[in-house]
């Protein structure tokens, strides 16, 4: 899907600094004492996981990577932890002073808990951001948080109150009424999730301002899940309309990745010479995006959406393209940018000779939210190996990456894939 639901611990207790009630110790506990470094175990990973961010000073980094570590720490069933993690890490981002920095973090953790089915948690971190917004100056941010906010209510059961927030944002500028364009497409698409199709459409209807990729992704999302509740002529009327509005579009990127969806649906709907056709149609309208970077990026975007459907050699075929072109890049910035993410689809793809080759050339440095663009790069091929079977190799990369805030992350994440193989790759915008 391309939205992602928003929604050990060895023994009894984790030992991470600041969190613990435990009474033993990481070096006193057998299974601790058992992990080799290369140890494929999922407490093993998780332990590393828990040492990484342990070693996490700066608190916006040390909430991004437990927000991940507690999700993972969840599907191993190891609720109470996961929800002890996201608690200690809500208590620092009421501590964070840049309100730039903090309603971001309560974002994140409303997500967070959602995901692990803590929706009062959820709720509570979601009234802390909206109660700041009036002090955000800017005003694009302002709204862009909030129709955040109100989408991540949805994911923790408020769909109702979601909706009616949704509704106050203003089509006044078209910044605003992307914004509400792109929240109501989170919300209809929770709404499918929980089976409420009807509901889901009447929200899609709602669209009517923005970018209409995110009209046309809407009913690409929504359809997904209709085929897979064997609801075939709800699905099927969404991806003709999807596709008008897809087509429509003047600007590659965006038809390339409307198009894109539209594939993944149909592929997922059984119908894979569809499919095959919407990826073929979206890779055509990548070539024709605003400049180098953009064509890359959107090729690679083409590419990895294949490969969560299983074409890891049509996939792999896109990539020669995406590198030429990033190469062509006149800004050094916005090429390191098409690269990371090229050699993420790369990875995703099973072409580790590639990915690997071209990770050489991507910068240690602070690349937006990221800590280090390289540190995220590598975060991607180690989520790539695990994808491929390669488990080992794949915490061996995510080991060995400097960066804490990164590394947790790829080993939270390497252990999500381990118990749901089939999960789509996470969405790579830095």
């Amino acid at each position: 899907m391309s939205i992602v639901k928003r929604s050990f611990f060895w023994a009894s207790c984790i030992v991470i600094t600041g969190i613990s009630g435990c009474t033993t110790t990481a070096t006193a506990d057998p299974v601790a004492l058992s992990c080799g470094k290369d140890s494929v175990d999922r407490n093993c990973i998780l332990q590393a996981a828990a040492s990484a961010l342990d070693g996490i000073e700066n608190d916006r980094d040390w909430i991004a990577a437990a927000a991940e570590y507690a999700i993972a720490l969840d599907v191993v069933s190891q609720k109470g932890a996961a929800r002890q993690v996201l608690k200690t890490a809500l208590e620092k981002a009421n501590g964070l002073e840049d309100q730039a920095k903090q309603l971001p973090a309560l974002l994140e953790l409303s997500n967070a808990f959602a995901e692990i089915g803590a929706n009062d948690l959820a709720l509570k971190a979601i009234d802390i951001g909206e109660g700041k917004l009036s002090n955000i100056e800017n005003l694009d941010k302002r709204i862009d948080l909030g129709g955040k906010f109100a989408s991540a209510r949805a994911a923790a059961g408020q769909i109702d109150t979601a909706l009616t927030k949704t509704r106050t944002i203003s089509n006044a500028s078209e910044n605003a009424a992307s914004f509400k364009a792109r929240t109501f497409r989170e919300i209809a698409t929770y709404q499918a999730e929980v089976g409420d199709f009807e509901g889901a459409v009447r929200t899609i209807s709602e669209i009517d301002g923005g970018l209409t990729y995110y009209w046309s992704t809407a009913r690409s999302d929504v359809a997904e899940l209709a085929f897979a509740a064997k609801e075939d002529i709800i699905a099927n009327k969404l991806l003709i309309e999807a596709d008008k509005i897809a087509r429509a579009q003047e600007d590659g990127y965006f038809v390339a990745g409307a198009l894109r969806d539209i594939g993944k649906a149909y592929l997922r709907g059984s119908d894979p010479e569809k499919a095959e056709s919407y990826f073929n149609d979206a890779r055509a309208a990548a070539l024709t995006a605003k400049s180098p970077q953009h064509r890359a990026r959107s090729l690679s975007r083409v590419a990895t959406g294949m490969s969560d459907c299983q074409l890891y050699k049509a996939a792999a075929s896109v990539i020669p393209t995406a590198i030429a072109l990033a190469s062509k890049e006149k800004s050094k910035i916005f090429q390191n940018f098409a690269l990371y993410e090229v050699v993420g689809s790369a990875a995703f793809a099973g072409d580790f000779e590639t990915a690997f080759n071209l990770l050489d050339g991507i910068p240690d440095i602070k690349f937006s939210d990221a800590t280090s663009l390289k540190g995220a790069t590598q975060r991607d091929i180690a989520w790539g190996l695990a994808r491929h079977g390669q488990t080992q190799r794949a915490v061996k990369t995510a080991r060995n990456i400097a960066k804490p805030r990164e590394r947790v992350q790829a080993l939270s994440r390497i252990v999500r894939l381990m118990v749901n193989p089939k999960m789509d790759a996470f969405p790579r915008y830095l």
